[in-house]
């Protein structure tokens, strides 16, 4: 049944389809990936083209005003991630070579760090988001929000690893259960 024109409707209706062409209405919520807040949200469409598809939202969680994007797939977003990292890692690396050979140091000397290199020389972009409730094994990559890219180096017992980051070697919490 079609609705009249100017009549309202009992709340925003939600529309998930992630083509690029997407139509939708005036203040209706769509799935967006929002630069600002660079995560997957809701959003409320603002203004739409002469063809009626989206072309501005607003995020509903920062309140920003954008271009539609569509979201993007988990593993899209963890290969960006992992990309990011992996530049910092080379550009850092390279700066700590310069640095070292400056003052006369061999880059020996930093035994963590060329252990981090050699332990995440295979990693790939499929490698997890640190989470206290996973458990982790010798050899598992993960991502830490603070630490960056890691290595799980040795079960210490079944709450705890110790993961191997570029700059440190820390215990992590893991299996961890949370009573509801």
């Amino acid at each position: 049944m079609a609705r009249k024109r100017g009549a309202r409707r009992s709340g925003p209706k939600k529309t998930t389809r992630e083509e690029p062409g997407l139509m939708a209405d005036i203040g209706e919520l769509v799935d967006v990936f929002c630069s600002t807040c660079r995560l997957n949200l809701d959003g409320s469409v603002t203004a739409l083209n002469g063809a009626g598809h989206v072309v501005q939202i607003t995020c509903r969680t920062c309140g920003n005003v954008q271009k539609f994007r569509p979201p993007m797939a988990d593993e899209e977003q963890r290969e960006r991630l992992l990309r990011k990292a992996f530049a910092i890692r080379d550009r850092r690396g390279q700066q700590t070579l310069e640095a070292q050979a400056e003052k006369g140091k061999a880059y020996s000397t930093n035994e963590l760090m060329a252990r981090w290199r050699a332990a995440t020389a295979d990693a790939d972009h499929r490698a997890p988001i640190y989470r206290e409730t996973e458990v982790y094994e010798v050899g598992d990559f993960l991502i830490h929000n603070q630490h960056g890219l890691g290595v799980a180096q040795e079960v210490l017992h079944e709450h705890a690893v110790l993961v191997l980051f570029r700059e440190t070697e820390v215990p992590v919490e893991m299996g961890k259960v949370y009573d509801d």
